[in-house]
């Protein structure tokens, strides 16, 4: 009676239910060996690898699976017993492995043939950046002017923008000491031309008149930081050029020359107020980093500096 309820009690459970199949019938041990492939591809697949990979695994497995059981079985066999053409399989396969680990052994430390050295340590350094997101834009400010406190001689920082009125009444101070330390400091904000403004207005669902206040006031700050600031031996230079089309992001850019770079940014999209989109924090030599540097170069390129267009389109 014990027995019959424990063999009912271990059905009901999966590893019991599997047990009473496999005793049933021995064959169910294939659909068990087939189950637990379909689970380590279900669990590889978690590691963000592409289908195309895990079939080609699937296939490279069955494969070691097969050379696996052929070497034991040789194991197990005298010379005299394998056939010549076992003999060249097995020889051929153990020439290719050896030949194979050889090869990725040098590669990973020579970089020849494959640069998989470069390739290894693009991941490590991916590995340890992190990128951070602050939920609103105003909770970056912070960052930003720790990032200022920290900037040394050499520093280059580039500001990328709609205006950075908030930026440049908060941090002022920090603004001055840093191009006091020797810090070149560009900025790139959207020129006060009452058809950009009216442009942007309409995409970002902003008032006229609340965004020709911030563009004036940022502008205000940056000029009044201009007349505080005389470049001197420091190598301290402050820069700025107005933008005639409306910049798609505000980027924070911290570049450190060989110690690297890192930046802030808020991605503007239409029908959304720049204040409530995310700001996100990461290096400078990540792939977003480099995207977003690219951007930014264009963004300098084709800014016209503000002397420039008072003379020319001053409104």
């Amino acid at each position: 009676m014990k027995n019959k309820e424990e063999t009912s009690s271990s059905i009901t459970s999966p590893a019991g239910l599997i047990q009473a199949a496999r005793q049933a019938h021995p064959a169910f041990k294939f659909a068990t060996a087939v189950g637990g492939i379909a689970a380590l591809v279900a669990v590889v697949s978690n590691f963000g690898l592409s289908p195309a990979a895990l079939v080609f695994g699937v296939i490279l497995f069955f494969g070691l699976m097969f050379l696996f059981v052929v070497f034991a079985r040789a194991t197990s066999l005298s010379k005299t017993a394998l056939s010549l053409p076992a003999q060249v399989l097995i020889w051929a396969f153990v020439v290719l492995a050896v030949a194979t680990v050889a090869l990725l052994f040098w590669s990973t430390f020579f970089n020849t043939p494959i640069p998989l050295r470069d390739k290894v340590l693009q991941i490590q350094s991916f590995s340890h950046v992190s990128l951070r997101v602050y939920p609103k834009p105003l909770e970056a400010v912070g960052e930003v002017a720790s990032l200022l406190r920290a900037s040394k001689k050499g520093t280059k920082i580039t500001f990328l923008g709609i205006h950075f009125a908030i930026t440049t009444n908060y941090l002022d101070d920090e603004l001055l000491k840093a191009l006091n330390r020797g810090v070149a400091m560009r900025f790139l904000v959207l020129a006060p031309s009452k058809e950009l403004i009216a442009q942007y207005s309409a995409e970002y669902g902003q008032t006229e008149s609340k965004i020709q206040e911030e563009v004036a006031t940022g502008l205000a700050n940056i000029e009044k930081l201009q007349g505080m600031f005389h470049a001197s031996s420091n190598g301290g230079v402050l820069e700025v050029r107005l933008l005639e089309f409306i910049p798609a992001q505000r980027i924070y850019w911290f570049d450190y020359g060989a110690s690297g770079s890192e930046a802030v940014v808020v991605q503007y999209a239409m029908g959304v107020r720049s204040s409530d989109s995310p700001a996100l924090k990461f290096a400078g030599d990540t792939p977003l980093g480099q995207h977003y540097e690219a951007s930014m170069r264009w963004h300098w390129e084709h800014g016209v500096p503000i002397s420039q267009w008072k003379q020319t389109k001053g409104e």
